[in-house]
This record gives structure tokens, C-alpha cells and sequence, in this order.
């Protein structure tokens, strides 16, 4: 049993439990093999009831094994909080929730983390979303998928977050995610083609737009747009503002490519005629509202989000 033992120590966990189910297969009541198939599956299961089977068969062999009642304690800490978390959240004490479920957490190995962990992370995630808090929601479903890459509703919260924040192109990584494994979701589906509409209006703008400038700006005028737009969204400024961070990093990389053009004047003056050009072409077009993307789609933590939790079944309850 060394190599599984090996195995379970540097998170190989498959070969170790293929090594286990040899042996168990040999001698079904070895106590000390059934027990690390039963730490192994408390990594690997993605549904405690999973390894609380094997934790109750391991008992009727050995009452007394301590490992596997410290074990049984433990989970069951972890489902009274999770439930309690859940609880909260039903109550729209969303706060309280995530207080809970951070306490569930506690008990998790960070070194070597829990695959039934992931429905925890995405309910504190489902909470940080109904307080608008979408970078710690993102982050909190990026653990969740960490440890159970094929949990597509993980991938379909991710992807709305994405979208409360008007990133578009991950949005539609997390729905193509969601796809590959349900392949004829209609409303999985349906959600990629909305995000991909908006990602295309998205890349029709031009960079004055994106600063914040009217079409052919003098150069002046744009480097001061890009230093009153650069401090807002610089990363070690937004902390204090309310926006997201995520979307603020995004802005930041737009702004200085745009003004990595339009302040320097040959570029701005190839990039003009090629602007002219396209106006030209789209002026026959519907007018364009007079604000800017910015101004339109500029995203605070105290504003109200696109769409209520209860227009969004994925938001809408803990599991």
C-alpha cells in the first residue's frame, strides 16, 4: 500500500484509488485499505453521501476506528453549516450566508482540497452575487471548478457574473464551457448568443469612444481624457471607488492601448483616415446615441445589476 499512500500525499489521487480498488477487490475487510479508499474518495467524491457510505461501512467493521469518526464529525460540521448557509440565504440574509459557508470552508484542506467543497464555493458565490459583490463571487466560482471541472452550473453563474461586469469574451468561454457538456441546452444556447451579440457592439467602437472623446479629438485633448480615465481605472485605485476590480483592470488595458494610438501622431492620423473611411460607409446607418460606452456601461458595486436574482434561476437558491 506504500504507492497509494504516495499517491495520496502528492494529490495523485486516481492512481491511488485504482491501486486501492485492486486491493480491496482482494480483501474486501482490510480496515487499514478501506480506510484510505475512504480518504481518497473524501477528496475525489463530488457528493458527501458518497463518502459517508463508505465511512459507515468502515464502522461496522471497526467501531472504534478514530480516523474514520473524527471524519464522520467533520463532514457532518460541514453539512450543518452548509444547510445553516443555506438557510440564511433562503432569508436574503445574504451577509450571514457567506459568514456561514466561509466557516464550512474552514474545514477544508487547502493543500489538498475537496471535490464536494465546489457546491459550497458556488453557494457563497450565488450570495456575493445577490450583494453585487461579482469579483468575489468570479473568484469564489473559479475554486468551485478548480475542484470539480464538469460542474456546468458553476460555469453558467461564472458566465452571468462575466456579464454583470461586461466581460463578454469570458462570458462566452464559461457558456461554451457549459455547452461542451450539455451540448442541446437551449438556454445554455441561448445565453451564448446573447453574449456573443454583445460582444461584436462592443468591438464596432472606436477608440475616441472608448476614452471618452467625440471622433478626431486633437492629441491634447486625448492624453488629458487618458490621465483623468488612467487614474480612475488604475488597479491601485479603484480599491476605494466601488468598482470592480476585474472590470477596472479590463478598462485600464483598453484606455492605454487606444492611447498608445491616438497620442501619438502618425498612428492617430493612419487610424483617422481609416475611421473617416468607416464613417463614410455607416452614414446612411441609424444615429448613435451621444454618450460614450463608458459612460453607458461604467460598473459600481452600489448600482443595480442588469438583472434581478429573481429573473435568474441560477442565482435564485442555494444548493
Amino acid at each position: 500500500m506504500g504507492y497509494a499512500e504516495a499517491s495520496l500525499h502528492i494529490k495523485n489521487l486516481q492512481k491511488a484509488l485504482s491501486v486501492v480498488k485492486i486491493a480491496i477487490n482482494k480483501d474486501p475487510n482490510n480496515i487499514d485499505v478501506l480506510w484510505l479508499n475512504t480518504r481518497i474518495r473524501y477528496h475525489t467524491a463530488n457528493e458527501i453521501t458518497e463518502v459517508l457510505e463508505h465511512i459507515k461501512n468502515l464502522l461496522r467493521l471497526d467501531p472504534n476506528h478514530q480516523g474514520a469518526i473524527e471524519l464522520k464529525k467533520k463532514i457532518e460540521r460541514t453539512q450543518i453549516l452548509r444547510q445553516k448557509g443555506n438557510g440564511y440565504f433562503q432569508q436574503k440574509d445574504y451577509t450571514a450566508a457567506i459568514n456561514t459557508y466561509t466557516e464550512a470552508l474552514s474545514e477544508e484542506d487547502k493543500r489538498l482540497p475537496t471535490a464536494f467543497s465546489a457546491i459550497i464555493y458556488a453557494n457563497r458565490a450565488a450570495a456575493h452575487k445577490n450583494l453585487n459583490n461579482f469579483d468575489d463571487a468570479i473568484r469564489d466560482l473559479t475554486l468551485a471548478i478548480e475542484r470539480n471541472n464538469n460542474y456546468v452550473k458553476a460555469y453558467i453563474r461564472r458566465g452571468q457574473c462575466y456579464e454583470e461586469l461586461i466581460l463578454w469574451e469570458e462570458a462566452i468561454k464559461d457558456y461554451n464551457s457549459a455547452l461542451s457538456q450539455e451540448p442541446f441546452n437551449p438556454e445554455f444556447s441561448s445565453l451564448l448568443a446573447n453574449a456573443q451579440g454583445k460582444l461584436q457592439q462592443l468591438q464596432k467602437r472606436n477608440y475616441y469612444e472608448i476614452i471618452g472623446l467625440s471622433p478626431f479629438a486633437a492629441v491634447a485633448e486625448v492624453r488629458k481624457a487618458y490621465r483623468v480615465m488612467a487614474l480612475k481605472y488604475h488597479p491601485d485605485k479603484v480599491a476605494s471607488t466601488g468598482i470592480s476590480p476585474l472590470k477596472a483592470d479590463q478598462l485600464f488595458k483598453e484606455i492605454q492601448y487606444c492611447n498608445e494610438i491616438l497620442s501619438d501622431p502618425e498612428k492617430k492620423a493612419i487610424y483617422d483616415r481609416e475611421l473617416q473611411f468607416q464613417l463614410s460607409n455607416a452614414r446612411f446607418s441609424a444615429p448613435q446615441a451621444t454618450t460614450t460606452y463608458y459612460q453607458q456601461q461604467q460598473y459600481s458595486y452600489n448600482n443595480n445589476p442588469p438583472q434581478s436574482s429573481a429573473q435568474n434561476p441560477f442565482f435564485s437558491n442555494a444548493w
